[in-house]
């Protein structure tokens, strides 16, 4: 079954001219906009005013194109006399009885089913009249034009020895182990570290000294292999050392995260001061030690990968200065021998809430339970569940799927996943756990991170939909 989220579209017929690459109508939608995934059709809107007789009913006939076949879009309408209807609407056309009168109609933002990473349709809405107005015994079809947003269905990854690079692999190529092309390469001069915003527009680090320090790509930049322009670029104030931004996080609110690691501090950068180009200056600074990792839990807290520990600082007490509610050490329980130290440098949440912390040096991932994540203070935590990854995968940034598996990047341009029950299983350095899928890219030198679009509902990410 699809499942629907934000409305992104009202009752004005759409008016579009031509465009060099195909674009989906959220392009322009991001952290501190106000975009069309934001209003729906509860929102005021032409033909509120008087003038559109009432006092009967209407027909509305709605078709859709644009979905696979046997899908349906959700679709809101909201009639004259304030009654609200949630319709699927699919290639058969759907015949909806209205009070007559003033008629509003949204999409909503539909996703389907998919076992590594879901499609993501916006729908535009054409064929009510310009002012809305449905009159009294009126037929009038409804048409929903449903269009994939192009960095949804795909697994993404930065290629950091060729040019800033932004790779993308669909769901369907992701499927099965073996050789192939990337199916999207876009010169982009994205650095190391990207994130998605819920409209699926993409987020980086600038690759080079001559890039701007952070920028957003409307997520059509990548419909097709060619080249890609930010359609916003930043500096960061006072910053003129690197590496400066090695990870980044966005909050639901919009405002995001990022390490300025080469200063020893961490920034949010609040939505609004996002929404154009220009120069950035922190709304909060928080001092941390060589920042390599950042992540947001279900709660808002911020955890911090910190000169290999694991700090977190608490969503309620998150202002400039502010000192961690927690700085975890993390070991290894190793039996009768001495515990092994593990050093912090990437953190992703799964599902259930836990964290896996990833130690690149050691090519190992271990797995904090949620039950140990509530600890204040200095203290030391003992793990019990240790993945070690053989060689031919680097665990430098990954990201789980649909299904629980997790990608990461693996060594000599290829990618690797993980499925679940790899994960449930601790294993050593002599004796690694081997990538249940090994997929070897095509002209891929060397993968960074790996990111998908949409993330799983049940992940505490903001480009999570449900």
């Amino acid at each position: 079954m699809p499942t629907a989220a934000l409305t992104v579209l009202v009752s004005v017929p759409a008016g579009c001219g031509d465009e060099p690459r195909p674009k989906p109508p959220v392009e322009d939608a991001g952290p501190g906009d106000a975009s069309p995934g934001d209003s729906g059709p509860g929102d005021s809107g032409p033909g509120d005013a008087g003038g559109c007789p009432t006092g009967g009913s209407a027909t509305l006939v709605l078709g859709s194109t644009g979905l696979p076949a046997s899908a349906s879009g959700m679709v809101e309408i909201v009639a004259s006399d304030g009654g609200t209807q949630m319709v699927a609407v699919g290639s058969e056309a759907t015949r909806v009885t209205v009070a007559s009168g003033t008629v509003r109609v949204g999409a909503r933002t539909t996703t389907l089913p998919d076992p590594v990473v879901r499609p993501v349709y916006r729908g535009r809405v054409e064929g009510l009249p310009a002012d809305g107005c449905v009159r009294p015994g009126a037929e009038v079809e409804v048409t929903v034009r449903w269009e994939r947003v192009p960095t949804s269905q795909h697994i993404w990854m930065s290629v950091r020895a060729d040019a800033g690079t932004f790779g993308g692999l669909s769901s369907m190529s992701a499927r099965t182990a073996g050789r192939r092309p990337l199916d999207v390469t876009v010169r982009a001069g994205i650095g190391d570290a990207f994130a998605f915003d819920r409209d699926g527009n993409v987020w980086s680090a600038g690759a080079t000294t001559t890039d701007p320090h952070l920028q957003r790509f409307a997520a059509s930049a990548f419909a097709m292999s060619g080249r890609a322009e930010p359609d916003r670029r930043f500096m960061l104030e006072g910053v003129g050392c690197g590496p400066i931004i090695l990870s980044m996080a966005l909050e639901s609110s919009g405002g995001l995260w990022i390490t300025v690691t080469c200063l020893d501090q961490v920034w949010r950068l609040p939505a609004p001061s996002l929404s154009s180009s220009g120069t950035l200056s922190p709304e909060v600074r928080l001092m941390v030690a060589d920042p390599t990792g950042l992540a947001l839990d279900a709660a808002g807290n911020l955890w911090v990968a910190s000169a290999g520990r694991v700090l977190r600082f608490d969503a309620s007490r998150l202002a400039s200065g502010a000192m961690p509610a927690a700085s975890l050490r993390v070991q290894e329980r190793r039996g009768m021998g001495a515990p092994r130290d593990l050093s912090a440098e990437v953190l992703v949440f799964d599902a259930e809430g836990g964290l896996w912390v990833v130690d690149d040096g050691a090519n190992a991932l271990a797995y904090l339970p949620r039950a140990s994540l509530s600890a204040t203070g200095e203290s030391t935590v003992m793990v019990d569940r240790v993945v070690y990854v053989s060689v031919t995968a680097l665990p430098e940034q990954p990201a789980f799927d649909e299904s629980g598996g997790l990608w990461m990047a693996g060594s000599m341009g290829r990618l690797v996943r993980f499925a679940p029950e790899q994960l449930r299983m601790s294993s050593s350095p002599g004796s690694p756990t081997t990538p249940e899928r090994v997929i070897e890219l095509d002209a891929v030198s060397y993968v960074e991170q790996v990111g998908l679009f949409p993330a799983p509902a049940n992940l505490p990410l903001h480009h999570a939909l449900p």
